[in-house]
C-alpha cells in the first residue's frame, strides 16, 4: 500500500521517458498532414523496477517508469516522404520517415522506415534534483491499410539515450551520468473511418543502462514495455 502514493505521482508527474513509434502502415500522403494526441506508459519489469541504493535519486528520476501524454504532428512533404514531430511528457521527437510501397489496392502494403533524434528535460523534482537527456532511434516497420479502414504495422526499434543531471546523492547532490542502449520489437493496430483512426500500439524493450552516480556504478539490463494509445486525424 505505500507503493500507491509513490506510483500515482509517478503517473501525474510526467516525467517518464515514455516514447511510442506511432508509426501507422504509411507516411502521411504528399501535402497532407496527419495529427495524433494520446499517452504513453513506460513499465519497467523485473529488475527494471528496483529503485537502487536509498541514498541515489538517480533510478528514480532518470529510469523510472510512468504515463506521459504525447502529441504528434506528421506531414507529407513528398509522394512517400513525410517529417514530423512528437512530444511525449518532457521530451521532444523529430521523425524523417520513407515508405516503400510493395502492393497496392484494396490492401495497401509498405515498409516505413525512420530516424528519429530526440532530447528534453528530466523535470526538478523537488530535492531529488533535475537534469536533461537525449538520444535518438531508427525504427523499420512492415504496415498494411486496409481499405482506410484499418492498418496494422509490426517491426523493429533501435535507440540511445543519454541522461545526465545534478541528483541527490544522500545529503547533497552529484552529478549522475546514464547511457542506455535499447533493442525493441513493436507491434500497433488502428480502426476508423476514412480520416479519423484510434489506435493501440506496444513496444517490448530489452534495455541496458550505464550509469554512474558519485561512485556508485548502477549499470542493468532488462525489459521494459511501452504501451500507448491514441486518436489520429487526416487533414
Amino acid at each position: 500500500m505505500r507503493r500507491f502514493p509513490l506510483l500515482a505521482l509517478s503517473l501525474l508527474a510526467g516525467c517518464a521517458s515514455a516514447i511510442p513509434s506511432w508509426e501507422g502502415g504509411s507516411t502521411a500522403p504528399e501535402h497532407r498532414t496527419d495529427l495524433a494526441a494520446g499517452g504513453a506508459v513506460r513499465v519497467p519489469v523485473a529488475n527494471m523496477r528496483d529503485r537502487g541504493p536509498a541514498e541515489s535519486a538517480y533510478r528514480e528520476v532518470a529510469e523510472s517508469g510512468g504515463m506521459v501524454p504525447v502529441a504528434m504532428a506528421r506531414y507529407g512533404v513528398a509522394e512517400n516522404y513525410d517529417v514530423g514531430l512528437m512530444v511525449a511528457g518532457p521530451l521532444v521527437r523529430l521523425d524523417l520517415r520513407r515508405e516503400v510501397v510493395t502492393s497496392l489496392g484494396t490492401t495497401r502494403k509498405a515498409f516505413v522506415f525512420a530516424l528519429s533524434p530526440f532530447a528534453g528535460a528530466i523535470p526538478d523534482q523537488g530535492d531529488l534534483g533535475s537534469g536533461v537527456r537525449f538520444g535518438g532511434e531508427a525504427r523499420a516497420v512492415y504496415g498494411a491499410d486496409v481499405g482506410g479502414l484499418y492498418d496494422a504495422w509490426v517491426g523493429v526499434r533501435l535507440g540511445v539515450e543519454h541522461a545526465r543531471g545534478d541528483l541527490r546523492l544522500g545529503d547533497d547532490f552529484a552529478l549522475a551520468t546514464g547511457t542506455a542502449l535499447r533493442a525493441g520489437a513493436v507491434l500497433g493496430m488502428a480502426a476508423g473511418f476514412r480520416r479519423v483512426h484510434a489506435f493501440v500500439e506496444v513496444t517490448a524493450w530489452a534495455e541496458g543502462w550505464f550509469a554512474q552516480h558519485g561512485d556508485l556504478d548502477l549499470d542493468r539490463f532488462g525489459l521494459v514495455l511501452t504501451p500507448s494509445f491514441g486518436l489520429r486525424i487526416r487533414i
